[in-house]
């Protein structure tokens, strides 16, 4: 079988969130013809030249670059699925976002639908995009991965017929990156270094609305009257709309 990929989340520098998520399936992929348990051809599709930190192609491992830029998935990958030979038997897309007219099986992954939860955090074109492209994606897709039962009951609530073609495959973890052997002095110096002298409850986040960090916030000012020696570390790179969450640091003290 040849498994197509649209690779272009995981082809950039800084990566977050879905972007992640593309890059280490890919790694994944290849992992698992190294090791022997994938027997199937992965085409990796991408814009522009992959970058270093991508997986090296093999025979049975490529990427196929397909110059272009705005709306590249209608004016250049959807033309040539139906050009090319041989062409693959299914085609991934790790977003929310399949080809919307293709001669072979589509699946998608879908991260969230917060974007329904809360339109007013959105620009209108991009609230726009991501609420018709993604309902067409579900509708049109022969199976759709969901990264948690949340999202596949998010899922089932706004698109009932995807019931029966909806799969969660939660989230795993680099183990080589996270791990608890670490070095008390590595400890200490991070400690030092942002001034956190008690136990802590860690956050690791983008920070930006939809992730709730002023909701979080405000349950921890109830928390830390029961529990004042515990500090809260809230760590992350600043994402969109971001002023309200510094606003209620401030607030709080």
């Amino acid at each position: 079988m040849i498994i197509g990929i649209d690779g272009n989340e995981a082809n950039i520098e800084n990566k977050v969130g879905v972007n992640q998520y593309c890059f280490e399936l890919l790694w994944a992929f290849q992992k698992l013809q190294d090791e022997g348990e994938c027997k199937h051809t992965i085409i990796v599709y991408l814009k522009s030249n992959p970058l270093k930190d991508l997986p090296k192609p093999t025979r049975s491992f490529r990427y196929k670059i397909i110059p272009g830029g705005g709306a590249w998935i209608i004016k250049k990958l959807m033309p040539s699925l139906f050009r090319e030979t041989p062409r693959p038997d299914i085609f991934f897309s790790p977003n929310h976002y399949v080809p919307p007219f293709s001669p072979v099986p589509r699946v998608c992954s879908i991260m969230d639908l917060g974007y329904l939860e809360f339109s007013g955090q959105f620009k209108k074109y991009d609230f726009w995009q991501l609420n018709l492209w993604s309902a067409y994606s579900i509708y049109v897709s022969k199976a759709v991965i969901a990264i948690s039962n949340s999202t596949k009951e998010d899922i089932v609530r706004h698109y009932p017929f995807a019931s029966r073609k909806t799969f969660v495959t939660l989230l795993a973890y680099d183990k080589k990156k996270f791990h608890t052997g670490i070095h008390p002095n590595d400890v200490r110096r991070v400690r030092d270094k942002y001034s956190i002298v008690n136990d802590y409850v860690l956050y690791l986040s983008t920070l930006k609305p939809s992730k709730n960090v002023v909701g979080l916030l405000k349950a921890w000012g109830e928390v830390k009257k029961d529990f004042p020696g515990i500090q809260l570390v809230i760590a992350g790179k600043k994402g969109w709309l971001y002023d309200s969450i510094f606003a209620k640091v401030k607030e709080l003290g």
